[in-house]
């Protein structure tokens, strides 16, 4: 259920379904997954975004890391022991 945070939403869904049966997608107002269990959610899923965000962190640092500067190529960088 895309967009659904509000813990008497989440009741009112789980009580239309049944316990057990619900699934949420991860967002930030979620409730805790602890909570989410007591209100008889089922499963959370974070689908690829918490990969995504790694990945376009990791990038942004290797290209300030690989940036040409003075005196230094690209292809001097080598990989710490």
């Amino acid at each position: 259920m895309p967009g659904c945070s509000d813990p008497r939403d989440i009741r009112k869904l789980v009580a239309a379904f049944g316990p057990g049966r619900l699934s949420l997608l991860g967002v930030p107002a979620l409730p805790t997954p602890s909570e989410l269990e007591t209100l008889g959610v089922a499963r959370v899923s974070y689908g690829p975004y918490p990969q995504r965000w790694t990945l376009d962190a990791l990038t942004s640092k290797a290209v300030t890391l690989l940036a040409p500067t003075p005196g230094r190529r690209a292809s001097d960088v080598r990989p710490r022991p």
